[in-house]
């Protein structure tokens, strides 16, 4: 076992305590023990953090422990499951990922806490998902797909399983959802798609593919069946022979209405002309109780005028079926400048009220997103154009591309002038490897981080994620992008080794950098680091000089004890770039057994004042600080006038004050 002991004095955030002890452990049992003092040297507070980790068939077990008085005192446990560890899970089989929690009453541990998320794949291929949450538990299925939604993992969809094993699926994207229809056997039969748009503009919201198809087929009619309060209501789409919509028909049947017969409540009927023109008209039943005819309720129309301007108006007709237009409302749209309009019924005359500019967005062909701002002139007549910004996305299994850039109108020109732009393309992979076994004691001590946790008993299986950058700056001769700084990445994974390598070139005032980064890291069996090997290249080219070219070389091992895993050398070695050794580093560490024992202390020199005194195993200094070191000079305990000596067999130097005093621990 490993032990360390750090003391604070007089801290900033408790400025009533005059110090703080923590004992740090490492060993089977690991964590720490931490007493504070009054400035009386009376203890303040005393408590511990300290684990036990292992593996027992399979599962993964922590203890916490109480450290009191020498002694540890199971508090709890807690067991996880070998599925559980994964990282990544893998909706493509069975898995039990389990965690239990148990306290430990009267000599024995007691389960007070159980959850788990356990997945079946059913012979359908669609997963039987239950989750456990002490006593609640709920089951559900889904569809599992990975690489779906611009995401590298899985992605589950809500499943419906009927009693002859055939499933559907639902797939939503923002106002779009998709049903998907399989066979027992996993076949696509049947694709439903349904598009529910509130633009005012847009015909059908309703899209049915044919059986069988691989590409969008709509079906000339669909009928749709919904029951609620005792009432049936089928809608009936059709479509015509290029998949517009023709209209839309709504049924009723009501025991309260045409004898429980159902009749036709509603209708849209859609026209189309040239220039993407149409117009759709709504007709409906004014009251169930008269449903010899339907009346024209309300218009929408889309025209296209002499000069290009776009026209849209919708008409209200409330004069109880009699066609007279009550309301209407109407906006024409010409070089993004939108004129608003409102209708008098009483004089049917058109008014303007008021004018705005559009904003626009658009994909172009490679699949960048398009959008501009623009302002109103002074005079309300036309649109000025203000900024645009380009954004462009795209991912593949392990890499995502990122691009966005921002222009400014320059009105003098009549151009575009670019503002930035940027290019990411991102790297994700995966490498299993705990860094937690390669904590330096002596670094971790200085920086307050000593406690080694669970995790060094399993890999770290986080997504490595890599990023090359690349900016650009505007070339105003041209009018057009430069690369000012690129990069390039690449990474390789054989076995337990990874290799990275990163190019970055830079270009300024003239001189161009160019700078390539090689890693190598290999770790063994139980995913601890053994090597990190680093090559720096980097060539600067001057305008006028002739290059100027810098190299270093770093190379680092490690070894690993049996006792904990971790670290019992490391030697870290500079090269130059014909290999010859610039500097070679190394540091051995060991870990030895500590046992809280009796022990005896004997003087072996006193000091000339007697202001230190000993009394069994402990030394005395009233109104002083004690510090006590080990023949290494390191601090081992520290106390106000009173102090517990080591218990580890040794010669000790006590010191207090001006007066100093060695003693022997047998």
């Amino acid at each position: 076992m490993f032990v360390a002991t750090r003391y604070d004095r007089n801290g900033v955030d408790e400025p009533e305590f005059i110090s703080r002890i923590e004992t740090w452990v490492f060993g089977k049992i690991e964590g720490a023990k931490y007493t504070t003092y009054f400035e009386n040297g009376e203890v303040a507070d005393s408590y511990s953090t300290m684990a036990e980790n292992y593996f027992e068939n399979g599962d993964s077990i922590s203890i916490r422990y109480d450290y009191v008085d020498g002694n540890f005192i199971p508090q709890n446990k807690e067991v996880y499951s070998p599925d559980f560890l994964v990282k990544e899970i893998d909706y493509s089989k069975d898995f039990n990922r389990a965690q239990k929690n148990y306290s430990y009453e009267d000599g024995q541990w007691v389960l007070s806490r159980e959850s788990a998320l356990v997945n079946h794949v059913l012979p359908n291929g669609v997963c039987q998902l239950t989750q456990i949450e002490g006593q609640y538990r709920q089951t559900a299925y889904y569809k599992a797909m990975k690489g779906v939604n611009d995401y590298y993992g899985w992605t589950l969809f809500p499943a419906i399983v009927n009693d002859d094993n055939s499933y559907v699926v639902l797939f939503e994207d923002s106002d779009e959802y998709r049903y998907e229809h399989y066979s027992a056997d996993g076949v696509l039969q049947q694709t439903v798609k349904q598009v529910n748009s509130q633009t005012l503009y847009e015909g059908v919201s309703f899209f049915v593919q044919a059986a069988g198809e691989t590409e969008w087929k709509p079906l000339d009619e669909y009928t749709r069946v919904e029951e609620e309060g005792g009432v049936t209501f089928r809608t009936v789409y059709k479509t015509n022979a290029n998949g517009l919509p023709q209209s839309i028909t709504e049924y009723m049947t009501s025991s309260r209405y045409n004898n429980g017969q159902e009749f036709k409540s509603g209708e849209y009927l859609y026209s189309y002309g040239a220039n993407d023109d149409f117009t759709i008209e709504i007709y409906e039943v004014l009251s169930p109780a008269d449903i010899s005819k339907m009346y024209l309720s309300e218009k929408r129309e889309r025209k296209t005028l002499a000069d290009g301007s776009i026209e849209y108006t919708n008409w209200y007709y409330y004069d109880n079926g009699n066609g007279k237009v009550e309301d209407a409302d109407r906006n024409v749209i010409k070089d993004h400048v939108i004129t608003y309009y409102t209708y008098s019924a009483k004089k049917d005359t058109w008014t303007k009220t008021s004018t705005s500019v559009e904003d626009e967005e658009y994909v172009t062909d490679n699949g960048v997103t398009v959008r501009i701002t623009r302002r109103l002139s002074d005079n309300e007549t036309y649109a000025i154009n203000v900024s645009k910004y380009e954004e462009a996305f795209s991912e593949t299994d392990d890499v995502e591309y990122h691009m966005s850039a921002n222009y400014d109108w320059n009105e003098a020109d009549n151009c575009w002038v670019g503002n930035y732009k940027d290019e990411d393309k991102r790297y994700n992979y995966f490498f299993p490897i705990s860094d937690a076994h390669s904590i330096d004691p002596i670094s971790a001590y200085n920086d307050e981080y000593l406690i080694v946790s669970e995790d060094i008993y399993e890999p770290s299986y986080g997504e490595i994620q890599q990023s090359a950058h690349t900016s650009y700056e505007w070339d105003a001769n041209k009018n057009d992008w430069k690369v000012s700084r690129s990069a390039d990445f690449e990474y390789h994974i054989n076995g337990r080794q990874l290799k990275t390598v990163c190019k970055e070139t830079e270009t300024w005032n003239g001189e161009t950098k160019v700078k390539t980064t090689t890693e190598t890291i290999e770790c063994d069996s139980e995913y601890r680091k053994t090597l990190e090997d680093v090559i720096v290249e980097e060539t600067t080219y001057p305008a006028d000089e002739e290059p100027r070219r810098d190299y270093s070389h770093s190379k680092s091992v490690f070894t690993y004890n049996d006792v904990n895993g971790l670290i019992e050398d490391s030697r870290t070695t500079y090269y130059t770039e014909n290999g010859e050794v610039v500097n070679d580093m190394a540091n051995h560490y060991t870990y030895s057994k500590f046992n809280i024992i009796a022990a005896g202390i004997e003087d072996i020199t006193a000091d000339s004042d007697n202001a230190i005194s000993i009394n069994g195993n402990a030394a005395i200094a009233d109104g002083q600080w004690i510090t006590v070191y080990n023949i290494n000079g390191a601090l081992v305990a520290s106390g106000y006038s009173k102090v517990d000596m080591p218990q580890a067999k040794g010669i000790y130097l006590i010191k207090a004050g001006a007066a100093t005093r060695k003693a022997i621990v047998r």
